[in-house]
């Protein structure tokens, strides 16, 4: 499991756990900083099961650790590398700007369905621009998550090549040419970010003689 950042909200406990337990046990990671964030959220838990809210937790552990300045940043991130087995929503923002592209790619909204999704694309690219070349309060935290965050940053190259692709009319002629080198280069990373959202939107789309917006994925020689 080394190639995943467990940096998510501790959930999926029940809030009376507590009657029919000791305590219980976490497993950190060897990423220390990193580790703070979802050890944060644990504390949070176990202080108050009945009060506790994963998400607000979540979000008050990433500013004491990241900093105030690199909170907004480093939340985008970390909501993409976020799944695991108590969490299967693969960075859910993405997903859904995802369903939203392919969605109004096949009612023939090519250019509005690209801009929405570069205007998503730029918000990553600028979230990876803050952490990966500017100023940060926790050097070592970035340090620690850079081969996830440098992956992060090639997802958003990629959904923005996408979008320019639909503004130009020309995902079905040109998106395996150009698309297949980020899905390549994002496998070989060897490190999990977008959960399976993006590796399956870029799949779909470097598929042969997929129409456009015609999200599909083949299996044993058969579309689905």
């Amino acid at each position: 499991m080394g190639f995943e950042l467990h940096i998510g909200p501790y959930r999926g406990r029940d809030p009376q756990l507590w009657r029919a337990s000791r305590g219980v046990i976490t497993n950190g990671m060897e990423l220390f900083e990193a580790s703070k964030i979802p050890f944060a959220t644990i504390a949070d838990y176990l202080r108050a099961p009945d009060a506790y809210d994963p998400e607000a937790s979540w979000q008050v552990a990433i500013r004491d650790v990241a900093g105030e300045a690199d909170h907004d940043a480093f939340a985008l991130f970390a909501d993409n590398v976020r799944s695991s087995c108590l969490a299967t929503d693969d960075a859910p923002a993405v997903s859904r700007a995802i369903e939203t592209f392919a969605f109004r790619l096949d009612q023939g909204e090519g250019r509005a369905a690209a801009a929405d999704l570069s205007a998503v694309a730029g918000r990553l690219l600028g979230a990876a621009d803050h952490l990966l070349g500017g100023e940060v309060a926790n050097k070592a935290l970035i340090d620690e998550c850079r081969p996830w965050i440098e992956a992060f940053e090639l997802g958003a190259q990629a959904l923005a090549r996408v979008a320019r692709l639909a503004a130009a009319g020309c995902i079905e002629r040109d998106a395996r040419a150009e698309l297949l080198p980020f899905l390549a280069r994002l496998r070989e990373a060897r490190v999990r970010v977008f959960g399976d959202a993006l590796d399956m939107f870029l799949s779909d789309l470097t598929v042969t003689h997929v129409r456009p917006g015609r999200m599909l994925s083949v299996e044993g020689g058969e579309a689905r």
